[in-house]
């Protein structure tokens, strides 16, 4: 697919932290998947858009509010699409992420929510997050007491997740949702290790502690 890629914008919708795209495209464009990100120009700016709904015709992302958002443009410019495509492997995939890649394990999650060969248990960041969290109906064992923040998303779907925030949020693990992946898989046997991965979404320096965790306890790893 050759870049850049001007594309007109179909429909936004404003939160405090975050800004969800709608973008129309001239043809239907393969790559362009759940999960992947998009380098997007907006205003001179480059953003990081994340895909979470594709059609033939319009693809639909979330992103960070930009400091200053004024009048949207009738397009944006797509200089790029990264993103894997991945192989669940074992049975219980820990998928672990920070800011806005978040919402790529969210909807690589919603592809495993029907398949019952696999358990994900998905931990975020608490940070700017674009949802408030619940209180988890899902028990979870080997989580500290009253670490039971959850994604309300997830819950419906019946998926396990927690929240870390090292700012003492309400519900969530007091650290970063690296120490809490850490923490749950340090009380696992090993048997149960056998059936873990570990998938993450985050920047180089947070997907580099995810890779040497994984590999303390010997786990598969993967990136989006």
């Amino acid at each position: 697919m050759p870049y850049p890629l001007a594309v007109s914008v179909a429909q936004c919708e404003l939160s405090e932290n975050h800004v969800i795209l709608r973008l129309n495209l001239p043809h239907e464009i393969p790559e362009f998947t759940a999960g992947h990100t998009l380098q997007i120009s907006l205003g001179g700016k480059m953003h990081a858009l994340v895909l979470m709904r594709t059609k033939a015709d319009w693809i639909e992302g979330i992103m960070h509010r930009p400091p200053v958002w004024q009048d949207l443009p009738p397009t944006v410019e797509i200089l790029a699409c990264q993103g894997a495509h991945l192989q669940v492997q074992r049975a219980l995939p820990l998928l672990v992420g920070d800011g806005i890649g978040s919402a790529s394990l969210i909807v690589l999650a919603e592809s495993l929510k029907n398949q019952a060969a696999f358990q994900p248990l998905v931990l975020l960041s608490a940070e700017s997050l674009p949802f408030a969290p619940r209180p988890s109906q899902i028990y979870l064992k080997g989580m500290p007491a009253g670490v039971i923040a959850a994604i309300p998303l997830l819950e419906d779907w019946k998926i396990a997740s927690r929240l870390a925030s090292t700012e003492d949020a309400v519900g969530c693990f007091e650290g970063s949702v690296t120490e809490l992946a850490a923490h749950w898989l340090a009380q696992l046997q090993a048997e149960t290790l056998q059936q873990v991965e570990i998938i993450a979404a985050g920047k180089p320096e947070f997907l580099n502690e995810l890779a040497q965790l994984a590999a303390r306890y010997a786990v598969p790893f993967q990136n989006i």
